[in-house]
């Protein structure tokens, strides 16, 4: 998949349009905040988030109600590296309980063999690995010194999950510099060896939270898809709803407080589904100041 690929999955087509569920059918989780690399591209280059874990017994709730209610596919993921989380392993042995597809994106370097073995035993479905490079001196510029282990530690969870259901991955955050290994094939020949699937992604600016209202206006699938769950209950839509610069959050929903099935069916969701079917996406804040949304104006540019 490329990184134009990957942009247009977010974009809403004609066959889309099926009826909503109790919940959404992908929920993305957020078990903790804290991560041990700093990528350079990273928010991390200007904002550290507090270190806090999700709570097990919210945690445990999110599970139940997003299985009871016909959720498909549960990802823990946001702004924090989930292998640090100790409540991953329960995390996803609670998920295959319900019959949940779960996945994790994961930079690798805590991904022992001993981890991957559990998270493998307790069928997880997916382990994306987050690897910026195959040449350890590019990987160090991109994400630090960690390259040997990371490589080690991809090995041997390929190799353990040969014979199971479960996926490995490794995905790109292409940049000028894995441009050249990614785009003259080195970069897939090398990880294709130790993965099911290679995914090239684009680098957004995520420090670039200004406001654009002449982005496209074209309706966005996430309302229609998922929401995200951070570690304090917090439910937001996309990760563009978390500005890092002032740690505000354009929230839909507070589980500590609410329902999964009363946020996802709620007036506001409601609201926000009509404005991206009538093109009036400018009024929220995160589409005016949407990446996605950025990377394709820039990609239209280019082709023109």
């Amino acid at each position: 998949m490329t990184e134009k690929d990957f942009v247009n999955t977010f974009y809403l087509a004609s066959d889309d349009f099926h009826s909503l569920g109790r919940v959404p059918e992908w929920l993305d989780v957020e078990l903790n905040t804290n991560c041990n690399i700093i990528c350079k591209k990273c928010f991390r280059t200007f904002y550290i988030p507090e270190t806090k874990h999700i709570s097990s017994i919210l945690l445990g709730s999110i599970i139940q109600e997003f299985g009871e209610k016909g959720g498909k596919s549960i990802r823990f993921i946001e702004r924090g590296e989930p292998t640090l989380s100790p409540s991953l392993v329960e995390a996803i042995k609670y998920s295959d309980i319900w019959d949940l597809r779960s996945v994790i994106n994961t930079n690798c370097v805590k991904l022992t063999p001993e981890l991957s073995k559990q998270l493998i035993d307790y069928g997880i479905s997916q382990i994306s690995c987050a690897i910026d490079s195959c040449q350890e001196e590019t990987y160090k510029k991109l994400q630090g010194t960690h390259f040997k282990k990371v490589i080690s530690n991809l090995k041997e969870v390929y190799r353990l999950s040969r014979d199971t259901d479960t996926i490995i991955q490794v995905h790109v955050n292409v940049q000028k510099e894995n441009a050249e290994e990614v785009y003259m094939g080195f970069y897939n020949s090398f990880f294709e060896q130790y993965s099911d699937k290679v995914i090239h992604q684009p680098t957004y600016d995520l420090a670039n939270f200004d406001e654009d209202n002449e982005l496209d206006s074209k309706p966005c699938i996430e309302p229609w898809r998922r929401l995200i769950v951070l570690v304090d209950g917090r439910v937001m839509l996309c990760p563009a709803c978390l500005n890092y610069h002032t740690d505000e959050v354009f929230q839909v929903g507070n589980l500590i407080n609410e329902t999964l099935e009363n946020i996802w069916n709620s007036e506001l969701m409601k609201k926000i589904r009509r404005w991206h079917l009538t093109g009036e996406l400018n009024k929220m804040w995160p589409c005016r100041a949407c990446r996605v949304r950025r990377y394709a104006n820039k990609m239209k540019k280019e082709v023109i």
